[in-house]
């Protein structure tokens, strides 16, 4: 009998044992790893431009998975493009726009050609919204210039629809579809929900809502949208986003209905995650340092990397290199690995084989910027 009361005490010992060792290996497991992702992504300097793109150019991935940047603003606002080959690490340049331009959006179309819309330009001293447009032809390597749009726009986003057709929005009055097979823009009828000249950010949230949100906000005068690219809808969100009026704030998403809102102004620190269906905001940790006119990069399913941006004001006001990395699991941000060059405001793409390219912004010290690549090892 003691014998059979040993060994149950035995069994049991054992057990709890496994038991410690499998929740700890579990905890583990969760725990964010800070070194691993460390070693994951790296900064890489690349090849500069052949002329300085300064701010608001764009970059487009080609089919061949060469990158052709269009436009942007140097000193003067430009009509010059050049193609960046990740194979050969150089830039070429390529054909002139028919119109110098800035604040413009482009897109990679299904026949591998890309259209270019809008945005805005400088004539004769004065600042010119744009309507028109025009098309890089890939093969022949020109510009060619298409019909206008219907509406002039710039800071808008072009949204590749599964027919092939485009859909370009500024804001929820402001919207048209271009037709490639017809080569026309057909007018979509707004909705007069706000300003004309309100301008929005977008992000995309699933394959076929966007969060579209003010780039300055304003309190209830300028509110948020769901867009549904199915149906062309829009669901405005009763929510504040902030108690104040700010700019220049950044928006990444955590998951399909929720969003993770960092910086707002030069003394912002705070960050907070926004629950779009229960319309519920919370205050999350604090960044590392203050930043704004940042941007926002999802690396993986937890892990969210804010890059450069501005902090300080007035004699105190510097563009940052610095970065900030947010675990969605522990909540919290870390300093992450400095970005090559100081960037204020700057952009980038996210390539096919999984890197990213990180384009424009400025620096105060040192002008512009040359491009660089986050790797994913």
């Amino acid at each position: 009998m003691k014998i059979l009361k040993n060994n149950k005490l035995l069994i049991f010992l054992m057990c709890l044992v496994i038991f410690i060792i499998v929740f700890l290996f579990l905890q583990v497991g969760f725990c964010f790893d800070k070194n691993d992702i460390f070693k994951k992504y790296s900064f890489k300097k690349i090849s500069n431009f052949i002329e300085s793109r300064g701010i608001d150019s764009t970059a487009t991935e080609l089919r061949d998975g060469r990158i052709i940047y269009i436009g942007g603003i140097n000193k003067n606002y430009l009509s010059s493009s050049e193609i960046y080959d990740l194979k050969y690490n150089k830039f070429t340049k390529t054909a002139n726009l028919n119109i110098p331009r800035a604040r413009h959006s482009a897109i990679l179309l299904n026949d591998g050609n890309v259209l270019v819309t809008g945005g805005n330009t400088e004539i004769d001293g004065k600042y010119k919204v744009l309507k028109s447009a025009e098309i890089y032809n890939v093969k022949n390597n020109k510009f060619i210039e298409i019909s206008d749009m219907n509406n002039e726009m710039w800071y808008h986003k072009m949204f590749l629809l599964e027919n092939g057709n485009v859909l370009i929005v500024s804001n929820p009055n402001k919207l048209e579809i271009y037709d490639p097979q017809k080569s026309e823009f057909k007018k979509i009828e707004g909705f007069s929900i706000v300003s004309d000249n309100e301008i929005y950010n977008f992000l995309q949230l699933s394959q076929n809502t966007i969060l579209m949100y003010p780039k300055y906000y304003k309190l209830q005068k300028t509110p948020l949208f769901i867009m549904n690219l199915n149906d062309l809808s829009f669901t405005e969100l009763k929510i504040n986003l902030f108690d104040r009026k700010v700019s220049s704030y950044s928006i990444a998403k955590i998951s399909d209905d929720k969003i993770l809102v960092t910086g707002g102004d030069y003394n912002q620190l705070d960050s907070k995650i926004i629950d779009l269906n229960k319309m519920i905001v919370t205050q999350t940790s604090n960044l590392s340092q203050k930043r704004y006119r940042h941007i926002s990069i999802i690396l993986d399913r937890n892990n969210i990397l804010l890059l450069g941006g501005e902090s300080g004001v007035g004699p105190e006001l510097k563009s940052l290199k610095t970065t900030d990395l947010y675990n969605i699991k522990e909540a919290k941000f870390i300093k992450f690995k400095n970005m090559n060059y100081n960037r204020g405001v700057c952009n980038y793409l996210k390539l096919s084989n999984g890197n990213y390219i990180i384009y424009g912004g400025y620096s105060f010290l040192y002008g512009n910027q040359p491009p660089e690549m986050l790797i994913l090892k």
